[in-house]
């Protein structure tokens, strides 16, 4: 091993080596760990309009991965600081549901959606809920929907 100025140790020999190391902190850098990125996917029953529990266990979303077919309708979010709790609609700071638009989400193809103020305020909870629709007028879809919701933890 090696000293290095941007590294306490550096290593040069194989992975068993790191073993060795009673530390590996850099110095002078403003990342020090790797993203852990993992995938959970949330399913809404054909003719439901609401998904099953997500528990993102203090996960931040990143994006969601749309299925290729979606009847129309936005999409919001339901949210409960315990499982099998009540769940209820996620509003703003205006009193305004929480929600990503149905002219952004695709009715016919896949698509990756990243809204990062949104998905930044879903965060926030616990164990979510998606709902096909607003809270006044919830729509059902036309068959079973799995929505893959990125995280990193």
């Amino acid at each position: 091993m090696a000293l290095n100025q941007n590294w306490h140790y550096l290593v040069t020999g194989n992975a068993s080596d790191l073993a060795k190391i009673p530390h590996y902190i850099p110095t002078g850098l403003d990342i020090a760990y790797p993203r852990h990125d993992f995938v959970l996917t949330a399913t809404i029953a054909s003719a439901a309009a609401v998904s099953d529990e997500i528990d993102l266990g203090g996960a931040t979303m990143l994006s969601l991965v749309w299925p290729s077919a979606w009847t129309a309708a936005d999409l919001t979010f339901l949210v409960s600081d315990v499982s099998g709790g009540t769940f209820t609609a996620l509003y703003d700071d205006g009193g305004t549901e929480v929600k990503i638009a149905s002219a952004s989400l695709p009715t016919a193809e896949a698509r990756t959606i990243t809204n990062a103020s949104i998905l930044t305020k879903v965060g926030q909870a616990r164990f979510i809920k998606l709902r096909s629709g607003v809270a006044a007028t919830p729509v059902n879809q036309g068959a079973e929907r799995s929505i893959k919701i990125i995280c990193k933890g």
